[in-house]
């Protein structure tokens, strides 16, 4: 019997990049390749995006970028799942930058440190996703202390950013409030971070603030809407993966396919 098969579209991940590109222009794009790019390859689909117009990429772990970088990528590669078990030394030694969001992982990042190589971090303010990042009660002894690293030599502020929960145009405006309240801490604070991020795919392509220095966009970039009153056709973006697999019955006008995975 024919096995299911998985085929990615390179074509399409080509246009939906370049339409995103264009939408969030003169913001840059960083593209989520995070669990293996959504399982459509880590190192290819990277590959792919940046010849499209990608200019940074966004995964979970470190050692997924490190893996990029030892393909030869070279934009910047942002990581922001970070667990005590996680080598901050390998970002350090790699040039990848790490989003923090709390005292414990700031000081796991200035111990990182590679010769006279400071870590890159960009940190992150929770507005209101819960997801992780620092609360607005916390985020001024995070900044704080960040500007004291910094200081020291032993950390580089690079950027500020977050997540949006993206319940409602409402919940983001208040989002982007939250963030600029942080921005204003961080400064005050002595600290000058030059990269600023915020939206993802939804926000990305509805909430214009919402775009600063990159989008994140992740699924979008896939071919998949964000959203219920669009459909990936009513945005422009073609799907990049599609399954198809033999039917092995047909009872009462219900179509049973083989699953095989």
């Amino acid at each position: 019997m024919n096995q299911p098969v998985v085929s990615i579209s390179h074509t399409n991940l080509r246009h939906n990049v370049r339409r995103l590109v264009n939408v969030a222009s003169p913001s840059g794009v960083m593209l989520a390749v995070k669990t293996n790019a959504y399982g459509h390859g880590l190192v290819e689909v990277s590959q792919t995006a940046i010849g499209a117009g990608v200019t940074a990429l966004a995964v979970l772990e470190v050692t997924a970028g490190v893996t990029l970088r030892q393909t030869g990528i070279d934009v910047p590669i942002f990581a922001w799942l970070l667990g005590d078990e996680d080598d901050y030394r390998l970002a350090s030694q790699h040039d990848i930058d790490l989003g923090i969001s709390s005292l414990h992982e700031l000081e796991l990042s200035a111990g990182a440190m590679t010769a006279t190589t400071p870590l890159a971090v960009h940190l992150k303010i929770d507005t209101g996703l819960t997801r992780n990042g620092a609360s607005e009660n916390e985020w001024p002894g995070l900044c704080a202390r960040a500007a004291d690293l910094e200081a020291a030599g032993r950390i580089v502020v690079r950027g500020i950013w977050s997540h949006l929960a993206d319940a409602s145009p409402e919940d983001d405006a208040a989002s982007l409030e939250i963030f600029n309240r942080a921005v204003d801490v961080a400064t005050r604070t002595g600290l000058s971070p030059r990269v600023f991020h915020l939206g993802a795919s939804s926000a990305g392509l509805r909430f214009p603030e919402s775009r600063m220095d990159f989008v994140r966009f992740g699924i979008a970039a896939y071919g998949v809407s964000p959203f219920d009153d669009a459909s990936a056709a009513d945005l422009d973006v073609r799907p990049v993966m599609t399954v198809t697999a033999p039917v092995v019955r047909n009872e009462s006008g219900v179509l049973v396919v083989a699953a095989g995975f």
